[in-house]
């Protein structure tokens, strides 16, 4: 069965949401005050609130659909190579643009579709991986 835990990002990279970001995010980190454990909740429901935990569709909504005017955001599940099989990638697709732009193009992947997700929100507002 799956767990709220299975649909948003690890609490590892939740953390490093800014304070003050995704704080309409319908689930959030907490802790067992009794048992020091971490888990994934309806905000409302959480006292000791510890991070945001966005949804793929909270941080899709969260992320523009060009950067700087150019390429496409996609999600897709990545099956070209066996090793990457069930991995989803998450990126700005590059459909003609030039060399200059390269730098502002990302690729996010893992198995968790939220994830990569966040982890691209994250490049694009500079916060180191």
């Amino acid at each position: 069965m799956s767990k709220l835990e299975d649909i948003v990002p690890p609490l590892e990279l939740c953390r490093r949401i800014p304070a003050g970001r995704f704080e309409e995010s319908a689930l959030a980190w907490g802790r067992d005050v009794n048992e020091g454990e971490f888990f994934v909740y309806p905000r409302e429901d959480i006292i000791d609130i510890v991070s945001p935990a966005p949804t793929l569709a909270e941080i899709l909504a969260k992320l523009p659909a060009a950067i700087n005017g150019v390429g496409v955001l996609e999600l897709a599940l990545d099956d070209r190579a066996e090793n990457n099989a069930g991995r989803y990638v998450i990126c700005y697709n590059r459909y003609g643009v030039d060399s200059a732009l390269e730098e502002t193009t990302q690729l996010e992947s893992d198995n968790n579709p939220a994830t990569a997700a966040l982890r691209l929100w994250l490049w694009l507002k500079g916060i180191e991986k």
